[in-house]
């Protein structure tokens, strides 16, 4: 008898797939060095010693985020799917993985998307808690999944340590040094450092970049793109094979 359950998981190594592939594209992008240290005069004519990329993360890392996200979003849909067919329900097409922004709106969505699907199984959904406030992972992972790719993962650059050493200076001129200098999404930068004009600053630093996501709805913005993704991931897991156990317990799938 095939796997009723085997599209889902296809969809959960799929993610996994495209998470490896960011995880080498992201670590080559950077190997590469797409950045510079420059200093730039800024409107109080003081220089703003800086990181700066010079060059815009690949397009296909935003593609494979994206695309993961899909596959992880469609393996809880799918999940359901074979459950509803097995139950009988008229419009199995209109049944999906219920997902709400809040615990009312998600009993709402029980009483009306799943209503014809076994107790148990609404049970087993509702212990899920896919909703904010109960599990934000797949919850995000919604709210994330009805968003475009504008924007959906940023490079962040952190100095190692956000302690500066080395620093010399050839001219008595005002110096700021940032102990724990933060990266500017919006300018792919980083300030470590403001000198007087004209000064001979000498320094050596340490920079690490990774991925973000960035300006996305629910709680992963700001969140590390590859960690976050594995995560969401193994959650996914969980609960698809969670129904698929549960459903064969009830015995609705053999």
């Amino acid at each position: 008898m095939p796997d009723l359950f085997a599209s889902p998981k296809r969809r959960i190594a799929r993610a996994r797939t495209h998470t490896e592939n960011i995880k080498s594209g992201v670590g080559a992008f950077f190997q590469s060095q797409p950045y510079a240290q420059v200093a730039e005069r800024n409107a109080r004519g003081f220089e703003e010693h800086k990181i700066k990329l010079t060059r815009p993360i690949p397009d296909e890392l935003t593609d494979l985020a994206y695309e993961a996200i899909e596959a992880l979003r469609s393996a809880l849909d799918q999940a359901v799917h074979p459950v509803a067919i097995a139950c009988g329900v008229k419009r199995p097409d209109l049944i999906h993985f219920p997902i709400a922004d809040n615990a009312t709106d998600f009993e709402n969505v029980l009483k009306g998307r799943v209503k014809d699907l076994p107790p148990d199984i609404v049970a087993l959904f509702r212990s899920f808690q896919p909703y904010q406030g109960g599990n934000e992972l797949i919850w995000a992972l919604n709210r994330v999944r009805r968003q475009g790719t504008h924007r959906l993962i940023v490079p962040v650059g952190t100095v190692s340590g956000g302690v500066f050493g080395n620093f010399q200076q050839s001219s008595p001129l005002p110096l700021t040094v940032y102990n724990n200098p933060k990266w500017d999404s919006e300018k792919n930068e980083v300030i470590y450092a403001v000198t007087g004009p004209g000064s001979n600053l000498q320094y050596k630093f340490e920079v690490a970049f990774y991925v973000a996501f960035g300006q996305v709805e629910g709680a992963l913005a700001g969140e590390p793109v590859i960690e976050t993704l594995e995560d969401i991931t193994a959650e996914v897991e969980r609960l698809v094979l969670a129904v698929e156990t549960e459903s064969r317990r009830l015995s609705i799938i053999k």
